[in-house]
Order: C-alpha cells, then sequence, then structure tokens
C-alpha cells in the first residue's frame, strides 16, 4: 500500500532526521527508523529518500529550507534534542509509561524502550500513519514487545476510547505515565485539545506528565514560525495541516491551563547558549490538572 502521494510534514521532519543523522552512530536508530518510514510512504517518500541520499538532493533540499522556512531542519533537532530530555528525566524520576500522541515517523518510542527496560511505550496517530509506521518497525527489526500502535484520528475520534482499548496492550491506569504531544495540538482547536486532556484525566489515575509544543502567535495574532515565508500558511492549509491557534509567551500559561495543563517549564528560543534555530515554537512541560 502507498501513502498518498504529497509531502507530509512527517515526511519532513523524517528527511530531516536523516540529513542531521549523517554517520553518527547515536542516532543510527533514528536515522533508520526515519528512512524506512520514508520507503514506506509511496513515491513521494521514495522520492525524499533520494535527494537525501545524494550530495545534490541534498544541497536542493538545503535550498528549498532556504526558501520556505530558513532553519526549519535544525529546529526540529534542537525540539526532539528538549523534548527527549525531559522524557528521559521523567522515567529516571518514575514513569512507567510512555504515551505518544501524533508520533508520526520519530523515533522517540522505539529508543525510549531500548534505554529504558521497565518502560512501556504507547503510540497513537492516524490510521495511515500508523500503518506505515507499522512496516517500518518491522523492516527496522524493532521489537515490539514494550511498544504498542493504535489508529485514531484526533480531528474526528475521543482519546477517551483509544485510551480504553490500550488496556488490551497492558496500559495501565494506575501507572505513573508520561504524556507527550509533540508537533500535535497546535493543529487541533482548543476546544479538542481541552477535550483531549479531559480524557486523559479521566483514564490515568496516577500522576500524568505531559510534554508538548505550541505555536507562537504574530504581532497579527497568526500563529507560525517567525521566519515563515508568506504563502507558507496557505500551502499547510491545502495539505490538511494548518495551524489552529496560538499564544505569546506571556499568554502561554494561562491557554494551557484553561485547556487542562498546569505549565511547569517552558524553553526560552532566546537562550544564547542554546537559541532556537527557527524561533515561532514553544516547547513546554506541565502536568494534568486533577
Amino acid at each position: 500500500m502507498n501513502a498518498p502521494a504529497r509531502v507530509s510534514t512527517s515526511m519532513l521532519i523524517a528527511a530531516a532526521e536523516i540529513l542531521a543523522a549523517g554517520d553518527q552512530a547515536r542516532d543510527a536508530l533514528r536515522a533508520r527508523l526515519a528512512r524506512a518510514c520514508l520507503a514506506a510512504c509511496g513515491d513521494a517518500g521514495r522520492r525524499l529518500l533520494c535527494l537525501a541520499d545524494s550530495a545534490a538532493g541534498r544541497m536542493l533540499l538545503r535550498l528549498s529550507e532556504f526558501a520556505v522556512l530558513p532553519g526549519i531542519a535544525a529546529h526540529y533537532g534542537w525540539r526532539k534534542r528538549h523534548l527527549w530530555r525531559w522524557v528521559h528525566d521523567d522515567v529516571v524520576a518514575g514513569t512507567r509509561q510512555l504515551l505518544v500522541l501524533g508520533a508520526g515517523f520519530d523515533a522517540l518510542g522505539p529508543c525510549m524502550a531500548a534505554r529504558h527496560r521497565s518502560l512501556r511505550v504507547f503510540e497513537v496517530d492516524r490510521p495511515d500513519t500508523v500503518a506505515i509506521r507499522a512496516r517500518a518497525l518491522r523492516a527496522c527489526g524493532i521489537p515490539r514487545s514494550r511498544l504498542a500502535l493504535r489508529a485514531a484520528d484526533f480531528a474526528q475520534d475521543r482519546l477517551r476510547d483509544t485510551l480504553q482499548s490500550l488496556g488490551a496492550d497492558g496500559f495501565d491506569r494506575n501507572a505513573p505515565t508520561t504524556v507527550v504531544a509533540e508537533g500535535l495540538l497546535m493543529y487541533l482547536p482548543l476546544p479538542a485539545v481541552a477535550a483531549l486532556c479531559d480524557d486523559l484525566r479521566a483514564h490515568c489515575r496516577a500522576p500524568a506528565s505531559v510534554v508538548a509544543t505550541a505555536m507562537e502567535c504574530d504581532a497579527r495574532g497568526a500563529p507560525g514560525f517567525r521566519r515563515q515565508r508568506p504563502w507558507l500558511r496557505r500551502w499547510l492549509a491545502r495539505r490538511g495541516e494548518p495551524f489552529a491557534w496560538g499564544a505569546t509567551r506571556a499568554q502561554l500559561p494561562a491557554v494551557m491551563a484553561a485547556a487542562g495543563i498546569a505549565l511547569r517549564e517552558t524553553i526560552d528560543p532566546e537562550t544564547p547558549r542554546d537559541p532556537d534555530p527557527c524561533p515561532g515554537e514553544w516547547l513546554f512541560r506541565g502536568t494534568l490538572h486533577r
């Protein structure tokens, strides 16, 4: 089965993962899974993979990045580095379950399962993405004994039904859980974000940590990256991935509190020692209101 012949955000992030990994052994699993996902994405994915595998193709990808959103590939690496550190810290502090909402083609779940033998991982995404991901995991030989996949459309389905079904895969309502929503919440209307948090709070009896991202708003109140070209918003809308909302740094705590998340920490994109290469997305962690 081929994925639709269009380039999705997940595919672009997978290509950026391959470009960033190079020959570094520590990134082998991440790049291997990204490659397998692109290979399973049909013609569009295979074209991206061919570009990432040649010097001329990599130059073309870099030029395309500059024309559309300069620094976005490095931003993805910056974002993942911080979010992965938070998840690792949570597991060390006692998290026993990792619930990844909108897993895309990311290797967070498999890598954390390999690093922490006591951790169970549950991933949820749209049916077509889950089907591609399942084939890629098999192609990479990644074990599924502590990694469960579930299909759900966050724009249409209530998370409560998916959480109920995860019980068959060993999801423990009483176990400390970290919920990751990387690059997901900004695509859902705020009432849908609040409903998602309500479902999590109703299902998870133990404390639940949330690691997530949200878009920044510009001076006109429009969500987006600071350096994005004016037509990028229309490109995302045509592909069914428009940003539904955003917030300023000052607004973010109240916006997330209204949705059901109490913020504990937000990464400053202007940090001199580690600035965001493409600012416009907030990285934060918090806890579900009880």
